[in-house]
Formats: C-alpha cells, sequence, structure tokens
C-alpha cells in the first residue's frame, strides 16, 4: 500500500512506509489511509521511436500494473507517460472530462513529490525513485516537456526517430523545472528512462510534520559573496531562525575551508538526521550523504520560513562533498591567499547540492551566492 507515511504521529518509524507503536495497555487503535496518485522514474530505458505519447502511456500503465501500483489490479485507471510532443503537451491527457488537474503525487516510498497539481510550485521530493523503490544514481529522462507542462517543441521528431534531433530531457535530482526541462540540445535522441504519472485522484496531501527530535536545515535567504567570513554566515543563519519563529537559534552554515576545515567537521553526524523547515526529511544516512555517495532525500531548497527558493540557486561550498576540505574556498571565506574562486552547489538537486554536476562548479568570490544553514 502507498502513503504518505512520513506524516504519522506517535510512531518510531523505521522506513518511509513502517510504523511502530509501542503501547502499555489495551488500546483501540484505528488507521486511515488516504491514498494519492503515485508518480515514478522507469528503471529500464526506452528508445525514443515508439511513435506516439500514447504508446508511451502504454508503457507506464503495464510498468505500474507490474510493480504492484495499481489502486484497483483489475483496473489501474489512468497512468501517462510525462512526454509531449508539438500537437499537445502531457497536461492534456491527465485532465478529467471537467477539464480539472489531478492534484496530490507521491513516490514509491510514499514520499510527497507534489501536495497539489504537478506544475504549479517546486517538487517536493525529486522523481528519483523507480517502480521498484530503488534510487537512480544519476542520469536525465526524455520529456519534450517545458516546466508548465507544455510541449517544448524539442521531441524526437514526434518520438519518431531513434537517433539524431536533440530532445528535451528532465533531470530527476532537480526539483526546480529542470525536473522536466533541465537539457535541451543535448545529447541526441535515444534510449532514456520515462516519468509515469498515475492521475486518478484530485486529492491536496497534507505538509508532513517532522520528528519532534529531528535537526532542521534550511537555505539562507540572504546572499553574501564568497569573501564574507564563516562568523559572519553563522550570524546571519542564526538571525534568519530567530526572525521565522524557529524555536532553534542554534545554527551554523556549513561552508568548508580549503586545506582546513570540513564543512561535515562543525556537525555531529551521529545526533539523527535532518529535516527541512516545510516538514520534509532531507538526508536520509548523515555519513553517506556528506561522503557524496548518497543524493539527498529532498534538496535543500526551502528557507527558513519554509518558502521554496525558485530556480537552482548557487550556494556556496567551498568543497566536492561536505566531508571534503578540497576547495576552493574563497582563500578560507575572506582570508588571504590566491584562490579567487569557491566552489558552489545547486540548491534544487539532491545529487548537486554540494557541487553543480555541470561543468560550472566554481564562482568567482565576488560573487552573491546563498549558503545552507544546519542544526549542528
Amino acid at each position: 500500500m502507498s502513503g504518505t507515511m512520513d506524516q504519522l504521529v506517535g510512531c518510531t518509524s523505521t522506513g518511509p512506509n513502517v510504523c511502530n507503536v509501542t503501547l502499555s495497555a489495551d488500546t483501540n487503535v484505528s488507521l486511515g489511509f488516504t491514498r494519492a496518485n503515485v508518480a515514478f522514474v522507469t528503471e529500464s530505458t526506452w528508445p525514443s521511436n515508439l511513435g506516439s505519447v500514447t504508446a508511451y502511456d502504454t508503457v507506464c500503465r503495464n510498468i505500474a500494473r507490474d510493480a504492484g501500483l495499481f489502486e484497483d489490479p483489475a483496473d489501474g485507471g489512468v497512468w501517462v507517460a510525462w512526454l509531449s510532443q508539438s500537437d499537445g503537451g502531457v497536461l492534456t491527457r491527465l485532465r478529467f472530462a471537467d477539464g480539472g488537474l489531478p492534484r496530490g503525487w507521491i513516490r514509491p516510498d510514499g514520499r510527497v513529490v507534489a501536495s497539489g497539481d504537478i506544475v504549479s510550485a517546486q517538487l517536493r521530493a525529486p522523481l528519483l525513485m523507480t517502480e521498484r523503490q530503488r534510487l537512480l544514481d544519476g542520469g536525465v529522462v526524455m520529456t519534450g516537456t517545458q516546466g508548465d507542462g507544455g510541449a517544448s517543441g524539442f521531441d524526437c521528431m514526434g518520438w519518431s526517430v531513434a537517433t539524431g534531433s536533440r530532445p528535451t530531457l528532465g533531470v530527476p535530482s532537480r526539483t526546480d523545472e529542470g525536473w522536466t526541462s533541465g537539457v535541451t540540445g543535448f545529447p541526441t535522441c535515444g534510449p532514456s528512462r520515462l516519468y509515469c504519472l498515475e492521475g486518478n485522484l484530485r486529492r491536496s496531501l497534507v505538509v508532513p510534520r517532522r520528528p519532534t527530535n529531528s535537526r532542521l536545515a534550511f537555505l539562507s535567504i540572504a546572499s553574501v559573496a564568497g569573501t564574507v567570513s564563516p562568523a559572519a554566515t553563522d550570524t546571519i543563519c542564526v538571525d534568519e531562525a530567530r526572525d521565522a519563529g524557529l524555536l532553534s537559534q542554534n545554527f551554523i552554515s556549513l561552508r568548508s575551508l580549503t586545506d582546513a576545515g570540513t564543512a561535515a567537521q562543525r556537525l555531529s553526524l551521529d545526533g539523527g538526521t535532518w529535516h527541512r523547515t516545510d516538514g520534509m526529511r532531507a538526508v536520509l544516512d548523515p555519513q553517506a550523504a556528506f561522503a557524496g555517495t548518497q543524493p539527498l532525500l529532498a534538496p535543500i531548497d526551502r528557507n527558513a520560513r519554509a518558502a521554496a527558493v525558485p530556480g537552482n540557486q548557487h550556494t556556496w561550498t567551498g568543497a566536492p562533498f561536505p566531508a571534503s576540505n578540497a576547495g576552493p574556498s574563497c582563500n578560507g571565506w575572506g582570508g588571504a591567499g590566491a584562490e579567487g574562486s569557491g566552489r558552489v552547489g545547486g540548491a534544487s538537486d539532491a545529487f548537486g547540492w554540494w557541487t553543480i554536476a555541470s561543468g560550472l562548479t566554481n564562482d568567482v568570490c565576488a560573487d552573491l551566492n546563498r549558503f545552507y544553514c544546519f542544526e549542528p
């Protein structure tokens, strides 16, 4: 059964679909599950020349059925591939008879992808999970679709050619509109994964509550030059937490120093995980995530007020991953030295949050960028 298990209260969760409740006396327990539309990225790649978007819809429907994702095993209702072609965007195939659109999507692991419709706001968690609940380790997805759900016009000639031409591709680790239109013009058409979306329900999903013992992480509202000191950015983190009314005001800015301290050393990696200020769990395994071997569960693209920060904003990081001090870090964020640039990440990318995956990994120190604030 799929459900938004992260929002259950009063249980010790050992996973997104597990809730353990300890009872000390005879107790009547009632559980209510609100089903949501399911969305996933396919484990397998598919050729770019099946001839029509409806052919890919059939692929998604079959995959969902075989993975046990149908609500009714006999009839799974509407499933579509997130693909557009020049004569119509994908939203036309998702609309109900009254013209309305489905609302509320979760991944197969139960984590919320979209609280409302799929294109009106940044995704809450990236579409990195396959139908078999496996997290991808990168790659792109063919979409032919812009951020608003309309056709981009780059669609492998109506999904009819197996090579040549250049489609619009999505980046499944992104939560900004790059999830559907992150790459255009490269590479050429060829086998690629698909996004598959159920379209049967109109249910706005409740924001999950975070455990009371979890720590918070957020993206700064302020943007600073790379020459601003760690002490100054620490103070900004505390001030923004206070102004947002957060209960804890013990925050540090998370940036590494070249050949000196790593960002990870400023935190207790054994003190539990981190959630964003909107309630979404951001880090699964701190040791793995900070060593750069595991993506975030949800990018840290919310500020202290839980508002989404649009676009894949550059963030000062100072190293290839948080447990590294390889630099550059603008001479230790304002110290003396020859470094003229600082390493940056992308706030809306679960993989590239610490180092942007494209060729642009460093910004000059005079640039104004945001930074991450973590409870230590």
